[in-house]
């Protein structure tokens, strides 16, 4: 994970999918929000994204 020192940072992920023979490394930003790291909406959306509809 790597932080911008202030309250954002970034994640490789690996995440593992039926529809890939291999895990995809994606980053997934993170922002530091009432004392808790949160996923960003950017990184919810290309999770959402890779459900595909299932």
């Amino acid at each position: 994970m790597t932080s911008d020192g202030e309250n954002t940072a970034t994640a490789t992920v690996e995440v593992a999918s039926p529809h890939t023979p291999e895990p995809v490394a994606m980053p997934l930003g993170f922002v530091y929000v009432d004392g808790t790291w949160k996923l960003t909406t950017d990184a919810i959306n290309s999770l959402v994204s890779m459900g595909g509809g299932h």
